[in-house]
């Protein structure tokens, strides 16, 4: 399919205003100087013991342990690690069976288990003490900015107002956080679904979270089974024991972030305490249970999480699309949006649709105007697959695609780099 896109791609407009940073050829350039390549895929039996469930999974990735400790010490600050540690000591009270889990891909990688937990709770460490240095702007900002003051209401990170060195003080605003490099990060997600005019959902979604390209060789497809029957497939990375999407024979569903700044560690702990869990986790154990569109969205919508975030789901029939807004437990939950007879498409990217986005991170514009270029007769594999790799819905944060079809079983999962 991939070889099909670049000329698809070619042909899109892209819906972006002239100049500004969506005309940036530097940030183009690089999200451009990328190749798809196939993750590898396993089989995951659900009937065997939780500590023997990826042993013969992990056993094939011990040359990346070293790349994956690098990267754990780069992220997980000194003070987090007694917290971490303490989880690792006694994990079945936060994460009952996928602790068991835990524990046997901590033993076959020779990992501490700490550092299997900080895997599983890498998006909650990578948020913590975020600020404008490191935020991941893509475009400048200004003070006031209606989209910044959604989701920073004290802006305190999204324009900086406190940190004057930040500022230009000719059009007060803050450029880019850093000179161009596009190892800058953490990075963000969007997911869309599209009905074509038969009716069938398709679902795209790309996974910005910018990892170093070492770590890449983790990223795996999963057939999790019972019975010697597929119950769902879905992409992970190895020590990460839920999945970034997954499709099951009805219904398909990925994340995207919601919020940011991280969230402080005792509620954290808090959270795990009363059995809520990881958004990842939790689209995991969806999968695993829910049987029809239905039953995910009810799912999906009702336990309680340790972050927000949003869930995309796709389902069979014509108007089986729809966006969860997810708070930490279900009264928080943001309103649903969902497919209709007028709207063929939704597009999330990592702020409220209700709200503005920052007009330093606006990538749900120019997604919703190439949807609107494409129009819903040319709606297909091929062509969502374009829409996925057109800046700035890729970019050089993009680190995996994936475009499913319930409906068909079709299933496309590759990695950038």
């Amino acid at each position: 399919m991939w070889a099909r896109v670049l000329p698809v791609f070619a042909a899109l407009s892209v819906a972006s205003a002239a100049g500004g940073w969506l005309d940036n050829e530097l940030y183009k350039q690089a999200a451009s100087d990328v190749q798809p390549h196939k993750l590898p895929r396993y089989t995951l039996d659900l009937d065997a013991a939780p500590e023997d469930r990826w042993t013969h999974i992990a056993k094939d990735f011990l040359s990346e342990v070293p790349a994956l400790q690098k990267y754990l010490a780069s992220y997980v600050p000194a003070w987090a690690l007694p917290i971490v540690e303490a989880i690792g000591r006694d994990i079945e009270p936060y994460f009952t069976d996928y602790g068991e889990e835990m524990k046997g891909i901590a033993k076959v990688l020779g990992l501490d288990l700490g550092e299997v937990v900080a895997i599983n709770l890498i998006y909650q460490i990578e948020s913590l003490g975020l600020n404008c240095s490191n935020w991941n702007n893509t475009g400048p900002t200004h003070k006031d900015d209606p989209g910044c003051m959604a989701v920073d209401p004290n802006q305190e990170w999204c324009y900086c107002h406190n940190v004057s060195e930040y500022i230009d003080p000719a059009t007060q605003q803050v450029p880019p956080s850093r000179p161009f490099n596009p190892d800058n990060g953490p990075g963000l997600c969007t997911s869309l679904v599209a009905r074509d005019t038969d009716g069938t959902i398709w679902h795209g979604r790309n996974l910005d979270w910018n990892l170093d390209s070492s770590l890449l060789g983790l990223a795996i497809d999963v057939d999790f089974q019972r019975n010697n029957v597929t119950v769902f497939s879905g992409a992970t990375l190895v020590g990460f024991v839920g999945v970034f999407n997954g499709m099951s024979p009805t219904y398909s569903g990925s994340i995207d972030a919601r919020g940011k700044g991280g969230l402080l560690w005792q509620n954290i702990l808090e959270s795990l305490l009363h059995k809520s869990m990881t958004p990842s986790q939790h689209l995991r154990k969806t999968l695993e249970s829910a049987t029809s569109f239905s039953a995910a969205t009810l799912d999906l919508a009702s336990q309680d999480l340790i972050n927000e975030v949003y869930y995309i789901v796709a389902g069979r029939e014509a108007n089986e699309g729809l966006v969860i807004s997810r708070g930490r437990v279900p009264d928080e939950n943001g309103p649903v949006r969902t497919l209709n007879d007028t709207d063929w498409y939704l597009a999330e990217t990592n702020y409220d649709w209700w709200e503005p986005v920052p007009t330093s991170d606006d990538r749900r514009t120019p997604v919703n105007a190439n949807l609107q270029a494409l129009t819903q007769a040319n709606v297909n594999a091929t062509s969502i697959a374009s829409i996925m790799h057109q800046w700035p819905t890729f970019n050089f944060h993009t680190d995996y695609t994936g475009i499913f079809n319930p409906s068909t079983g079709s299933y496309s999962s590759i990695v950038w780099y």
